[in-house]
């Protein structure tokens, strides 16, 4: 499932002599760093991104961008962002649980090897 971040501004990538100029008006979120060990108002959400063209997958990572903001204050302003954190705790016990599988399937597999974990 694509997620498409269109971006507040456009970036264009001037022609070069094997490329054309292209415009890239997606985002491609490279980083997601969320803060929140304090409980407090220095808790803060970082998030770098890229320029991005959806239809050809193209990244255009001479353009990172980067923003950093309060967590909690995006928390109780940013109905989304709110939405979108409680998407991931929600989805965590599912995470630790994915993970958990995948490494007694990894241990699962080395011991048919005849190995031992």
């Amino acid at each position: 499932m694509p997620i498409i971040i269109p971006l507040v501004a456009a970036a264009t990538r001037d022609a070069v002599t094997a490329s054309p100029a292209k415009t890239f008006e997606q985002a491609y979120i490279l980083d997601l760093v969320v803060n929140a060990n304090h409980a407090s108002p220095n808790d803060s959400i970082h998030i770098s991104y890229c320029p991005f063209d959806q239809e050809s997958g193209e990244r255009l990572l001479t353009e990172k961008r980067g923003i950093t903001v309060p967590f909690w204050q995006i928390m109780e302003e940013l109905p989304e962002a709110a939405l979108a954190f409680k998407a991931v705790s929600d989805a965590l016990p599912l995470l630790i649980a994915h993970k958990k599988q995948a490494d007694e399937d990894a241990e699962d597999a080395l011991m048919v090897d005849g190995e031992t974990a």
